[in-house]
């Protein structure tokens, strides 16, 4: 089923019209049309609004739109990993570094071992 977007001006018009300081784009997966978060990207870079959004974990098979969503002032993104499948899986291991454990006040935190 195909889903409605508004278009990029009105939504730069209204974030402006706001003025608030940092923006969460509520969107499942702004990235599933690079086209239009490309577009959105280049009207976001001239008022420097910061912002985050949710992608799915392939927007980094384009390096350039991830890149393009750091210069237009995109600080974070939450990606679904409940949302991966199969072979998907295994690239997202991939790519993915396991972090060493946070150390609070001097000792691994158990969360994290």
């Amino acid at each position: 089923m195909p889903y409605w977007m508004r278009k990029v001006q009105q939504v730069i018009d209204e974030i402006v019209a706001d003025e608030q300081p940092y923006v969460v784009f509520v969107d499942n997966n702004l990235g599933s049309r690079p086209d239009y978060l490309r577009a959105l990207c280049a009207a976001l870079r001239p008022p420097k609004i910061i912002w985050s959004t949710a992608v799915t974990i392939d927007v980094t098979n384009d390096p350039t739109l991830v890149r393009e969503m750091a210069l237009a002032g995109c600080t974070g993104v939450f990606v679904g990993f409940e949302s991966v499948y199969g072979g998907e899986r295994r690239v997202l291991l991939l790519r993915v570094r396991p972090l060493p454990p946070i150390q609070v006040s001097g000792k691994a935190d158990p969360c994290c071992r």
